[in-house]
């Protein structure tokens, strides 16, 4: 009777051992959350349009029907982020060349001349605040702008720039602001989507001429820029793990 018993206390103990392991808690496994600190190179291209004001000197009135440049371009950046929890700062600075360029018969107190605008280069210096999904980083940017542009105007109504075209460039700083989009493909690479917005509000006296007559008037100017871009993250540390 007494290794009956010890038998059947023994078959119990094995028939329950699985019910009982099955409720022990069970640690969980850990959530990878993405992390985007790091210096960062890439590159990007895009589309811009521009919006200029001008004004005729020495007479103060406004040109009627400037050019209103638009087109592709393309250029460079490089940043550093820095992330805590979830919030990412950061700061970045981006060259670009373009092919935005735009032309109108302008009507100025004289006639008609024929202004063409080529805002053949940008450049920005912005810090960068966002706020990271694991892969998908959210971003607000701002700080300040650069641009160099040239200028053509040639004669369509009026004895100024007459055959040969007036030409003529300048170069002003301003500020910029605007966001996006970025997701990580892997720890090293990232792309991204964002907008721009660049604005030079000082008024710039420029001086176009053919050698032979000038013609001189003030600018001011906006700029929408619209970038997709691909970045390279150097010492990409491991995948935060939380619990």
């Amino acid at each position: 009777m007494r290794k009956f018993l010890l038998a059947s206390f023994a078959t119990i103990a094995l028939l329950g051992e699985p019910a009982f392991a099955a409720d022990m808690p069970v640690k969980a496994a850990p959530l990878a959350i993405w992390n985007w600190t790091g210096f960062y190179i890439g590159g990007h291209f895009g589309y811009g349009w521009a919006f200029p004001e001008l004004t005729q000197i020495p007479s103060g009135v406004a040109i009627i029907d400037p050019p209103r440049p638009r087109g592709i371009l393309g250029g460079a950046q490089a940043g550093y982020n820095f992330q805590s929890d979830s919030w990412v700062i950061g700061i970045e600075g981006d060259y670009t060349w373009s092919r935005v360029a735009g032309s109108s018969n302008c009507i100025v107190p004289q006639g008609i001349i024929n202004c063409r605008g080529e805002p053949d280069t940008y450049a920005t210096i912005a810090a960068r605040l966002g706020y990271a999904f694991d892969r998908t980083l959210w971003f607000a940017k701002g700080g300040a702008a650069w641009m160099s542009e040239g200028f053509r105007q040639l004669a369509v109504t009026i004895p100024t720039c007459v055959g040969t075209p007036c030409t003529g460039s300048n170069s002003t700083w301003g500020w910029t602001a605007g966001g996006g989009i970025e997701y990580a493909i892997d720890p090293n690479w990232s792309v991204k989507a964002e907008y721009t917005f660049l604005d030079y509000p000082t008024k710039e006296r420029v001086t176009v001429s053919n050698g032979v007559s000038q013609n001189i008037f003030d600018v001011t100017r906006t700029f929408h820029l619209i970038k997709l871009g691909l970045n390279y993250r150097f010492g990409a540390g491991p995948i935060v793990a939380k619990y």
